[in-house]
């Protein structure tokens, strides 16, 4: 009986054992199960715009959120309550943080939200519910066919086509070189034109244009460049013979200082200061001074006198201001001659 009662509580120990064994190797499996399953849930993505509340002046927006490094495809809801029991979009696979919605009505609020996928096919909770209301009308078309010309130093004219009718202003943007944009003026509705003035010489600016109206703003029209022109050529400063001078010779030399960024000069002589009635008038002379012909001048005149020069690259400076002399001979005999030339 002993031997037989022995055996039996050997094999109710074994049996308790076993149990033991099979539960806790269950729980372990359960345990490690739950915690794996855990690690592998993607992180929840975060809304970022349409910011919540919005309003958006596109029927086109683009929807944006946040990811994390566990994150490899997403999905997006967008619905007409915030129940998102009226689905108008739902799509999925989409692989960057970003979707471009389409199709939109004016005037709605739409609602949204966003969830994400790792590589193993588990989705993240969805996103908090964001919504935006698109407004009641639309932006102003963007202006068209920008141009710039320059027309006189230091100015640009900027002309372009209208091509909405809900504008409440233009606002024209220039920068320099390769700078950045910045807002040089705004213009009001309609207007087609504008004169970009007190610009730096021998510079080359750009500009860009677009229409603002209740909706917001346009799209910018096409980019426009032009280069103002180079500096003025200064005038040549006259040095011989002096203003208001006694010249006792009909073949004199007219001299004035030489310029190193002029090539070419040229000079009149005429008998009055408005030089209606010239008697000389020469042009490409490449030295910065004119013997006047014995044939030109006559005694006890007066005459007046400018010079004015041209760079290489064909600029054309202002005339000089007019200088004037008198002939007059300092002998009897060169009077006489002077006037039976007379």
């Amino acid at each position: 009986m002993n031997t037989r009662a022995g055996k039996s509580d050997r094999t109710r120990l074994v049996a308790v054992l076993l149990i033991i064994t099979l539960i806790v190797s269950a729980f372990n499996v359960a345990f490690t199960g739950a915690a794996q399953a855990s690690e592998s849930i993607p992180s929840t993505p975060v809304s970022l715009s349409p910011a919540n509340g919005a309003t958006v002046y596109t029927l086109t927006p683009r929807i944006q959120w946040q990811a994390s490094a566990d994150n490899e495809t997403f999905s997006i809801q967008m619905a007409a309550d915030y129940r998102f029991s009226k689905l108008i979009l739902e799509q999925k696979d989409i692989t960057d943080p970003y979707y471009d919605v389409t199709g939109l009505n004016r005037n709605t609020a739409y609602y949204w939200r966003v969830s994400a996928q790792n590589s193993a096919g588990i989705s993240s909770a969805w996103s908090s519910m964001s919504y935006f209301r698109t407004t009641s009308s639309l932006p102003p078309n963007q202006p068209e066919n920008l141009t710039a010309v320059v027309v006189l130093p230091g100015q640009i004219v900027l002309n372009w086509e209208d091509k909405s009718d809900n504008e409440i202003k233009f606002k024209i943007e220039r920068k320099t070189g390769s700078g950045d944009y910045f807002l040089v003026t705004a213009l009001r509705s309609n207007v087609v034109s504008y004169i970009d003035t007190n610009l730096i010489s021998d510079t080359t600016y750009s500009y860009r244009i677009r229409a603002y109206g209740i909706a917001g703003d346009s799209a910018y029209s096409n980019e426009a460049s032009a280069t103002t022109l180079p500096p003025p050529l200064a005038a040549p400063i006259l040095s011989e013979p002096v203003s208001n001078a006694i010249v006792s010779t009909l073949t004199l030399r007219m001299q004035w200082h030489e310029s190193p960024e002029m090539t070419r000069y040229g000079i009149q002589i005429a008998t009055d200061n408005d030089f209606a009635n010239l008697i000389v008038s020469e042009t490409n002379l490449t030295s910065s001074y004119y013997d006047v012909p014995s044939d030109a001048l006559t005694w006890k005149s007066l005459y007046f006198w400018r010079v004015r020069g041209q760079s290489g690259s064909g600029m054309i400076s202002d005339w000089s201001q007019p200088w004037y002399f008198t002939t007059f001979p300092e002998s009897s005999s060169a009077f006489s001659c002077g006037c039976a030339r007379r």
